[in-house]
């Protein structure tokens, strides 16, 4: 389906329209002073808004180079850009040890569905667990396809990203 074409706009009203709506929340942005415009689209973040809730956020290798992605677009542009992580799913080990692989500054994780019989958890106790600043950038090894990271806390984590299965071994502020 054509851009718009389900409001009856050919490609080149969408065209202008996109752009046109760009450039507003490009203004909205700077006239908010420091405040937060959300956008639903990673591409948008940085360009026309300064903060994005990622819909549909798994446990996968495409969540780790999206979010390594965005924290070197960050750091290179010098601005603060949020970034939520979010998924309908309640949170487990394999959806935090990918998120962490490849978060950045600003970046967040968050689950839930958008109402209260959705079923799924808006919490989970992974969620209250100290890490300290990442240690270094997270290593990929392309013989093993696992992903690892470890943080100032002591924790560990490791990221398969051809099974998609992760790991987290909480350091010495961890459980127990």
């Amino acid at each position: 389906m054509d851009q718009m074409e389900f409001m009856g706009a050919n490609k080149s009203v969408a065209a202008a329209w996109l752009k046109g709506q760009r450039q507003m929340m490009r203004e909205t942005t700077a006239a908010l002073n420091g405040g937060i415009l959300v956008g639903k689209d990673a591409a948008e973040l940085g360009d026309h808004v300064n903060a994005v809730l990622h819909e549909g956020c798994s446990s996968n290798n495409g969540t780790i180079t999206l979010l390594r992605q965005l924290a070197r677009q960050a750091q290179s542009a010098g601005e603060r850009q949020l970034y939520q992580c979010h998924t309908t799913r309640a949170i487990n080990e394999g959806i935090v040890a990918a998120f962490l692989i490849g978060a950045g500054r600003d970046h967040y994780l968050a689950s839930g569905g958008w109402s209260n019989g959705a079923g799924s958890d808006h919490w989970s106790p992974l969620l209250d667990m100290p890490l300290g600043e990442p240690a270094a950038d997270a290593i990929y090894n392309p013989a093993t396809t696992n992903w690892t990271r470890v943080f100032g806390s002591g924790t560990r984590v490791t990221f398969n990203a051809t099974s998609g299965e992760g790991n987290v071994v909480w350091g010495r502020q961890g459980p127990g």
